[in-house]
């Protein structure tokens, strides 16, 4: 168990367990929540999380719960996701005090989406579900990671939502909820290893966020991503190096132009950039992308139905007769590989890899053209998400194309990122082509995605929510925290 310990702030102070009980304990979204715990100040937070992948990490996590019951003495739980599992007995251990459950994925939904595991037939959903609904009953809050899923959720479960009326327009383009840092006299700040932190939040919701019920319990946050792995400041010269390419300011180009050599050709490429009088040594400061030689889209996931994969081959397969377009897939299992061995047949030019160490992510989408964050599938779920990849494209200030969702409101088609119609292969691959023919205008759609995600969906965004919801947990707490 890690500890991060802070001086008391006012009735802020509270200790929060977070737990995450999962085949992958560092998943994504139990990072990113952790950040946004840990930049809270006024939070003693203690992470407990399973380090056996196995059905070990189950005994395990609850002797862990125990032993953090104890010892700790925890005001408030978080329950990060998969956490479907070990919540009733985080409930029993838990007692009185009040449990975020981290729902991120409905399991009433992902039944009702379209599976290829035969087990699935043998669950009693019926049974599961009332069980279920028992246990979000006795949580305080339930997170998911977009509003479209929590409305979802809500009509699933019966559970109130964080908004008093939900307008059945989408917000405006520029309506979003945001967090700002304030460090009032009294507050301390959370000590990490790294850096000192303060944080209130001040928060605006508007548009669909609506106005917050006090009774509320489901509660919409993003789930962002890893920002110390995924940065728009990229160290170019790290990256170039690593694909054997030397970087120069070119002359000849404009000024804020950079060239990226390669043995074929060197090509400029807009960017808002510093450098110094040395040779041209880029800073982390500057704002660029090196790109392949070839026009490369890049794709990766586990290809469940709602990521639409067979969309994406048919429109590989139209775009054949170009040869500069080339698309590199990875990830999935043995069935995706026949789905991309036929449309390799059909003349689909695709490099296909099953797997990518994660921290070789960001230099495959630093040299990719154009990334694909979907989903482009038809079912309802795809519906409802914003998926992980996007957030991490997003990040990297890549040029992002998603597919339009009850969730993509805020997403501008030309602007921020490239939208299109969920089960469309051809206007995926009319979209492609455009983004071909009019490369020169993705580095600034990278850069407006990278502020949508700062400004809507990172770490500081996930702060405010969670500092939002302590706040409410806090005014109905006793002042006696030692119980």
């Amino acid at each position: 168990m890690d500890f991060i310990r802070v001086s008391p702030v006012n009735y802020q102070y509270m200790k929060v367990t977070i737990v995450t009980c999962y085949k992958d304990p560092d998943y994504v979204r139990a990072r990113t929540l952790r950040a946004g715990l840990a930049a809270n100040a006024g939070v003693e937070m203690t992470i407990v999380k399973n380090k056996h992948k196995n059905i070990l990490r189950y005994p395990e996590t609850i002797i862990r719960l125990v032993i953090d019951r104890i010892n700790n003495r925890p005001d408030a739980y978080i329950l990060t996701f998969r956490g479907y599992e070990i919540l009733p007995f985080l409930q029993l251990i838990a007692w009185s005090k009040p449990i975020i459950f981290d729902e991120f994925i409905n399991p009433l939904e992902w039944l009702a989406e379209p599976r290829h595991e035969k087990w699935v037939g043998l669950i009693p959903k019926k049974a599961l579900k009332k069980f279920y609904v028992a246990l979000l009953g006795r949580c305080r809050f339930i997170l998911a990671d977009t509003q479209a899923h929590a409305d979802y959720s809500v009509k699933l479960s019966g559970q109130q939502t964080n908004v008093l009326d939900s307008p059945k327009t989408p917000r405006s383009q520029g309506e979003s909820a945001r967090a700002k840092t304030v460090l009032s006299e009294g507050e301390v700040a959370l000590a990490t290893s790294r850096e000192e932190k303060p944080f209130v939040a001040d928060r605006i919701r508007s548009g669909d966020e609506g106005v917050f019920d006090r009774s509320s319990k489901y509660w919409a946050i993003p789930v962002g991503t890893d920002e110390t792995v995924f940065d728009y400041k990229l160290d170019l010269r790290k990256i170039a190096r690593s694909q054997g390419k030397s970087v120069r300011v070119g002359s000849g180009f404009t000024e804020g132009e950079v060239a990226i050599s390669t043995l074929k050709e060197g090509r400029p490429l807009p960017a808002e950039i510093s450098w110094s009088g040395d040779g041209g040594v880029l800073r982390k400061s500057s704002k660029v992308r090196v790109l392949e030689k070839y026009f490369q889209v890049f794709y990766y996931g586990n290809m469940l139905p709602l990521h639409g994969l067979e969309y994406v081959l048919e429109a590989a397969v139209l775009l054949k007769n170009n040869q500069n377009i080339k698309f590199l897939i990875v990830g999935g299992n043995s069935r995706t590989v026949k789905m991309i061995k036929n449309a390799q047949q059909q003349g689909a030019k695709i490099k296909y890899q099953n797997w990518i160490p994660f921290e070789e992510l960001p230099k495959v989408i630093a040299t990719s053209s154009l990334c694909l964050g979907g989903p482009f599938g038809k079912t309802n779920q795809a519906q409802k998400v914003i998926t992980g990849k996007t957030y991490q494209f997003l990040a990297s200030g890549a040029a992002t194309l998603i597919g339009n969702t009850e969730a993509s409101a805020l997403f501008i088609d030309k602007k921020n990122s490239l939208v299109v119609p969920l089960a469309d292969p051809l206007a995926l691959a009319t979209t492609i082509d455009w983004a071909y023919q009019h490369r020169q205008q993705l580095p600034a759609i990278g850069q407006a995605g990278n502020r949508l995600y700062q400004e809507n969906f990172s770490v500081r965004i996930i702060t405010g929510e969670l500092s939002a919801i302590l706040t409410k947990l806090a005014s109905g707490m006793s002042n006696n925290r030692h119980h």
